[in-house]
């Protein structure tokens, strides 16, 4: 389901939701199903009658979003898989071997993420801008984590970690010179982010 509106060019809104749902999860439905969603909004400050007298300001504008959405990872099972191989030199029987162990209890990596930016463009847009920053943690996430060797593995995936990311990242350009025959101009982009690993259990 999308929802978009629009109000005289100077806000916007879009939603979305959708249902995902896979059998590479647990037995449980529960864990088979995912409800995902996003919204975002944007404001066109510039459009606004107390900015139209500022002639030097073409463009100003806020935009926020925020989000959830799923990830499958590409080892999800919660079957037991027996990959079978060559046949054996002397008995000439097949020789198998466990190539994953059953979880039933998997589940979706999960993802929440949150975004702001403010975007300008001044003087017949010869400064034009971007500041954004961003918030995102990943919650569920699937790793490997040590197990007892009489399974067999040293090692299965379990939904163990929680991962956040978060940063501020800025754009500038600057049109120095704008003429039909050349052009000379200047970008510049600068960022700070941080990932935190915030659980492993």
């Amino acid at each position: 389901i999308t929802l978009t509106y629009s109000y005289q060019n100077l806000f916007s809104i879009n939603a979305n939701t959708r249902y995902d749902g896979s059998n590479k999860f647990g037995s449980d439905p529960k864990y088979r199903w995912l409800p995902t969603y996003s919204f975002a909004v944007k404001w066109i400050a510039s459009n606004e009658s107390f900015l139209e007298n500022a002639k030097w300001i073409n463009n100003l504008s806020f935009r926020g979003s925020y989000g959830i959405q799923g990830n499958i990872h590409e080892s999800a099972t919660p079957y037991l898989i027996v990959t079978v191989g060559d046949r054996d030199g002397v008995t000439g029987l097949p020789i198998s071997k466990i190539s994953k162990l059953p979880n039933p209890d998997l589940r979706w990596e999960k993802t929440r993420d949150m975004k702001v930016a403010l975007d300008f463009g001044l003087f017949d847009d010869r400064v034009t801008g971007l500041v954004e920053g961003y918030w995102r943690k990943s919650t569920d996430v699937i790793s490997r984590v040590r197990v007892v060797s009489s399974t067999g593995y040293n090692a299965q995936s379990y939904n163990a970690s929680d991962i956040e990311n978060k940063g501020v990242e800025a754009t500038l350009g600057v049109k120095v010179i704008d003429r039909r025959d050349y052009k000379l101009s200047f970008s510049g982009n600068i960022a700070w982010n941080r990932n935190v690993l915030s659980k492993f259990s």
